[in-house]
């Protein structure tokens, strides 16, 4: 769904039983007449012009039409544009945007920038980014993208610029002409400033440093500051560049620096989630200072329940396979992840922001559905318990002296087994004695 800029309109999908769009009056509650649109494919999103709710893009991951609305009497006639680009093109549409022109801008995984007239849709202008652009998001001073690589690129937009036939344009984005010209060479797109976020994660420290890839771009309504998202769950404040002096106060970016510095930037990281469904969380230690979170993504976070000097206050560790359980021994000293692999990940967590894997162990063709440890009588080693999907028990021995995880046997003809915990040895000692 989708409203209009001025709240008047919402623009909504139908997928499941049919492929339609419906709009509706907000001062209504009905639909517009003559605006229910039988669709030729399933589409994802709606994305209205800002400057006039009669011109939509419809887009999915491999098209994007027009769809124009006109005023006849007392319905609406909403016509779908034809598509400019060919269906049987290599598409893969990765981020877009309107201009204040009503173009509507489509980057490709391929590092097409296509430019459609927001009215008809005709494919007016292609150019190729150096690298594959993540997201876009329009300034009153430049168009920002978010390239693979953790670059952000500022371009200042030329319309007037446009040229060549609809028909030149159609065949360079199928490929049947020689390879478009850059983005930063001339036309409707004017490199002026690029800020590469990696060099300056470099020279930070490691609390203020990227993780994860630049997902998404948001200016926002004042357009001095934008947020962005990464990949890995981050959430990052950073300061726009901006073409206009104020009264009083030195210009930060100056017009003929191209690269943007660090302190430019000012970057501050908001806040982190996990990108995909969590399957475990459990304390470290005695003093519930620390936390460990895993997910179907195959993260493992450490993170600090408090916020502390870090600014970032966490430690990622990436698997192949989803992480199903968590279990840390008493001490706090080390943790252990399973996987739906049937791997068990040992992770050494005496000093949780320096945690790195010290051993896997694959104990089985089945995926593990619950892990926990104790410590064994002697002190020597942690005992392991592996509750696997078929319902067998594995049984894991980790020795303290030689850190690795080593499979002991199976305990099967269990039947239907829903948790598996140890009893707790140590507790029952202490209570025991003081009674």
């Amino acid at each position: 769904m989708a409203f209009s800029r001025c709240g008047s309109r919402l623009y909504a999908l139908s997928r499941a039983t049919s492929k339609k769009l419906h709009i509706y009056s907000m001062l209504t509650g009905l639909p517009l007449q003559g605006c229910e649109l039988q669709l030729p494919l399933r589409f994802d999103k709606i994305c209205v012009y800002p400057g006039h709710k009669d011109h939509v893009a419809l887009i999915r991951s491999s098209a994007v039409r027009i769809v124009s609305i006109t005023k006849s009497f007392e319905t609406y006639i909403a016509k779908l544009q034809p598509p400019s680009i060919p269906v049987d093109t290599d598409l893969a549409v990765s981020a877009y945007c309107w201009t204040n022109s009503g173009h509507f801008l489509v980057a490709t995984r391929q590092g097409l920038l296509c430019t459609l007239d927001g009215a008809t849709g005709a494919l007016l202008y292609v150019c190729q980014a150096e690298q594959p652009i993540t997201s876009i998001a329009l300034t009153q001073d430049y168009l920002i993208t978010s390239h693979i690589g953790n670059t952000l690129n500022f371009w200042e937009l030329t319309p007037e610029a446009l040229r060549g036939s609809p028909e030149e344009a159609a065949n360079i984005a199928s490929g049947a002409a020689p390879a478009p010209k850059m983005a930063l060479s001339s036309g409707m797109f004017q490199l002026k400033k690029v800020a590469d976020l990696e060099s300056v994660g470099q020279s930070q420290d490691l609390g203020h440093r990227l993780l994860g890839q630049v997902a998404s771009v948001q200016a926002s309504t004042d357009f001095k500051d934008a947020v962005l998202t990464t990949a890995e769950g981050e959430v990052w404040t950073i300061q726009l560049p901006s073409k206009l002096r104020q009264e009083g106060q030195a210009d930060e970016f100056e017009e003929d620096d191209m690269y943007v510095r660090a302190e430019q930037l000012q970057m501050e990281l908001l806040c982190w989630f996990h990108t995909n469904a969590i399957t475990c969380i459990c304390p470290i230690g005695s003093g519930l200072q620390v936390c460990a979170s895993a997910d179907e993504g195959g993260r493992l976070r450490l993170w600090q329940v408090c916020r502390g000097e870090d600014p970032k206050g966490f430690r990622v560790l990436r698997f192949a396979s989803a992480l199903t359980s968590l279990t840390v021994e008493s001490r706090g000293k080390y943790l252990f992840a399973s996987t739906d692999g049937g791997c068990i990940h040992a992770v050494s967590i005496e000093r949780w922001s320096d945690a790195q894997v010290i051993d896997t162990q694959r104990i089985s063709e089945v995926g593990i559905a619950k892990i926990c440890c104790t410590a064994s009588e002697d002190g020597l080693a942690l005992k392991v318990a592996a509750l696997l999907f078929d319902g067998r028990i594995a049984m894991v021995s980790f020795s303290l002296r030689d850190p690795k995880v080593k499979m002991l046997g199976l305990v099967e003809n269990l039947g239907v087994v829903e948790d598996i915990c140890f009893h707790d040895q140590a507790w029952f000692q202490e209570r025991h004695e003081s009674e």
